[in-house]
């Protein structure tokens, strides 16, 4: 056995004993849908709206936004194309649910730290 050829089969002997007793080792499938949230939706935000929606498989069930008035225009511009969202003025309030997997920032960037930090922590 050459170099080469140990090196590769301890590596994937290795990685095939890590995996074993992860959770990743007991996948069964891919979710029927991932749910996401989106803070942050004014312009980067409903950006990442738009690009989500033409996902297959993903739903965007949750924008969050300071500004009530734009959360409220947002909504209804969804609505009429079919999907329906809760809106939230805190963020903190979006991570109390238990039914998002993900979560999506387009909020300025000096809160892109503690919100991922909470979001981590749900």
């Amino acid at each position: 056995m050459d170099r080469r050829t140990f090196v590769t089969t301890g590596i994937a002997a290795g990685t095939a004993l890590a995996l074993g007793k992860s959770p990743l080792a007991f996948t069964t499938g891919k979710p029927d849908e991932i749910r996401v949230a989106v803070a942050g939706i004014r312009s980067r935000g409903w950006a990442h709206v738009q690009g989500l929606n033409r996902l297959e498989g993903v739903r965007v069930v949750a924008l969050c936004d300071v500004d009530q008035g734009i959360l409220e225009k947002r909504q209804r511009e969804l609505a009429e194309k079919g999907t329906e969202t809760q809106i939230y003025r805190d963020f903190r309030d979006v991570l109390e649910r238990d039914d998002i997997d993900v979560v999506s920032l387009g909020t300025p960037n000096h809160w892109h730290a503690m919100q991922t930090v909470w979001a981590c922590t749900a």
